[in-house]
């Protein structure tokens, strides 16, 4: 039984967008119709918190050097990461406005992910990775961490927020 259940019409585009408990990773979104590539389907919502103002266990989504994004309480909060994510984030031009576009065609009833390393600059500390993909890297860590070509694939996907970019060839070099 789902948990939340929205039918949205975004770039002519019918889509049915639910939350449901997964076998293992707690609450996840999925779709009941299949998407096709390049299509922008949730964007992040929430208040805008300062790296020094985030309260411990709640949901953030990190959107500059030292800006979150919290809560919402909608689709956004409920995405799980992968290591082989459908999804990725792209930038609109508005500061601060993130919306997940798929990367490839997913199947109808196919959960919705996205590579939380790619929003992820000077983490202290990474994540365990539970995704269980085929390439599963086992952390979640810092784009900066990641191995060159999974970088590279996800820079030449346009998928990368600028300021990830710019803070990671600050770290490494440049791409």
């Amino acid at each position: 039984m789902p948990l939340l259940l929205a039918v949205i019409l975004i770039a002519g585009c019918w889509m049915s967008l639910y939350a449901a408990e997964t076998t293992d990773r707690g609450v996840g979104i999925f779709t009941s119709l299949a998407i096709e590539s390049g299509v922008r389907i949730i964007k992040f919502t929430g208040e805008l918190v300062h790296r020094n103002d985030m309260k411990a266990y709640e949901k953030f989504i990190q959107v500059d050097t030292h800006i979150w994004m919290g809560s919402s309480g909608l689709f956004d909060d409920f995405i799980n990461h992968s290591c082989n994510p459908n999804t990725g984030i792209v930038e609109t031009g508005n500061k601060y406005e993130f919306w997940l576009e798929t990367i490839r065609p997913i199947a109808a009833f196919e959960e919705i992910t996205f590579d939380y390393s790619t929003s992820m600059v000077y983490e202290p500390t990474d994540m365990a990775c539970n995704c269980k993909s085929e390439n599963c890297r086992g952390i979640i860590n810092n784009f900066a961490d990641l191995p060159l070509n999974t970088q590279n694939k996800y820079i030449n996907l346009k998928i990368i927020p600028k300021f990830v970019l710019e803070a990671s060839k600050e770290l490494i070099g440049t791409f």
